[in-house]
């Protein structure tokens, strides 16, 4: 074959491998996995895991939640706070979704001050765990209604006064395993 033919030919086969590992770039990029959780309490959730981003993205039926979180999430993530008449509450890997009867939706800044009985459970468990505490203390800390209280389990931490936080959670397992304590401690004095 001569030079005249080698060049186009050469150029064609680079253009049909750069295009097969586009099409394979592309599917691996858009793998995802998706599956149904139906929870103790009959509420069921869609989840779609991107293995290729890590990331898992939490719906509901009937609800606007369009939850990301960094990992697969199981049944087991689920962990009912409160299941009244009113409200259904559950902790997901810290952050926590409710369903006050308009389909559920994350727990965040901008529902805080106007959803006192999910702030109020959020509030009980709030040192009980760092992934609790690390997702959601900012948002009492940011809002007009509990700002003031944050501020206070901010002193009271600060003075290891310990035996006043028990209605926020901290409970003597976590006392005494000092590295929960520890690292909201530490959070606390970067605030």
């Amino acid at each position: 074959m001569d030079d005249e033919y080698k060049k186009p030919l050469i150029l064609l086969i680079v253009m049909i491998i750069a295009f097969i590992m586009i099409i394979a770039f592309k599917q691996m990029l858009s793998f995802s996995d998706k599956y149904n959780i139906k929870t103790d309490c009959s509420d069921t959730f869609c989840i779609t895991y991107n293995s290729f981003k890590g990331e898992s993205t939490v719906t509901s039926p009937n609800s606007n939640l369009d939850w990301h979180y960094g990992g697969r999430i199981n049944k087991d993530d689920f962990i009912l706070l409160d299941k009244t008449d009113s409200v259904t509450i559950y902790e997901v890997n810290g952050s926590v979704i409710f369903n006050d009867g308009n389909g559920f939706e994350e727990f965040d800044g901008e529902n805080i001050d106007e959803k006192p009985e999910v702030a109020n459970r959020v509030k009980e468990v709030l040192l009980s765990d760092y992934s609790v505490y690390s997702s959601n203390f900012e948002l009492f800390l940011n809002s007009r209604t509990y700002k003031q209280e944050a501020d206070q389990i901010i002193d009271y931490i600060k003075h290891e006064k310990l035996d006043k936080l028990s209605q926020y959670g901290l409970t003597e397992d976590v006392i005494n395993d000092r590295y929960t304590l520890d690292l909201i401690k530490e959070s606390i004095n970067n605030l």
